[in-house]
């Protein structure tokens, strides 16, 4: 439990992290409050603005849950923090075991991420709702919209800083590390979607979307969200990537001597 309170305050105390956040609410109320402007420009198969389709509004409300990314920067962070600032001898010291440090990063990443992407989500709803307020031919949006992306913001924001926690045990240099998460997420993915549409429901990116629950049935490029896995399959995987990067990160470097 001391364990867990020090790992608490470090987070607590270092304004990297208010940087974050900021940072993910200002990306996600961004996109979420220009998306209704781009969408009143592009004109339906009815004649009008595609923001008289129900999909069309679920997306909008959907992106306010895309600031995942900082969520993954903020656990690679907490863990390869402590080898750029020259605190993990100090930290592992502490503890009996280094498996302890570990699981209370990890744990923190959990709640530290979970709380950043609420909070960017919930600020980008209400930026969304009023966008789109702007607009008298947007339609409501379906009964779950709004519960699909706060859900879609928390399990991502969680696992995706427990992931961060994972990257920066592997790796150890908060650089890199925060390197290879921007192009894994913004680039990586991205193009193996474009390569391979019928894959892209498995991958990070897509598992989220499939929390969102948007059918949307026209894509660009080949790819559609309209056969994502359901919610509770996309939840599933993406704990599951979670789980098995911070067991393999896990098992193969804690037993690396720390300089």
């Amino acid at each position: 439990m001391n364990l867990f309170k020090s790992e608490l305050r470090k987070l607590i105390y270092s304004r990297t992290t208010y940087g974050l956040l900021l940072a993910a609410v200002a990306l996600a109320s961004l996109t979420a409050g220009v998306l209704p402007y781009v969408f009143s420009k592009r004109v339906g198969p009815s004649g009008f603005s595609t923001l008289n389709q129900q999909a069309v509004v679920d997306a909008v409300y959907g992106k306010a849950a895309g600031a995942y990314l900082f969520a993954i920067i903020l656990g690679v962070i907490l863990m390869a923090g402590e080898f750029r600032q020259g605190t993990a001898v100090a930290t592992f010291l502490a503890a009996p075991k280094r498996s302890h440090v570990f699981l209370a990063k990890v744990a923190i990443a959990a709640i530290a991420g979970a709380i950043l992407q609420f909070v960017a989500a919930g600020i980008a709803v209400i930026v969304a709702h009023t966008a789109l307020g702007l607009y008298p031919e947007a339609v409501a949006p379906s009964d779950t919209a709004i519960l699909d992306t706060i859900l879609a913001a928390v399990i991502s924001g969680a696992v995706l800083a427990v992931v961060g926690v994972a990257v920066g045990t592997l790796i150890r240099n908060q650089m890199l590390g925060t390197l290879i998460a921007i192009l894994w997420l913004n680039l990586v993915e991205p193009i193996m979607v474009l390569v391979f549409p019928d894959g892209a429901k498995w991958w990070a990116t897509g598992a989220i979307s499939g929390i969102l629950n948007l059918h949307v049935s026209v894509g660009r490029n080949g790819v559609t969200a309209a056969d994502y896995l359901e919610p509770w399959q996309a939840s599933l995987l993406l704990l599951g990537y979670g789980a098995v990067i911070a067991l393999v990160s896990f098992a193969t470097t804690l037993r690396r001597d720390i300089d």
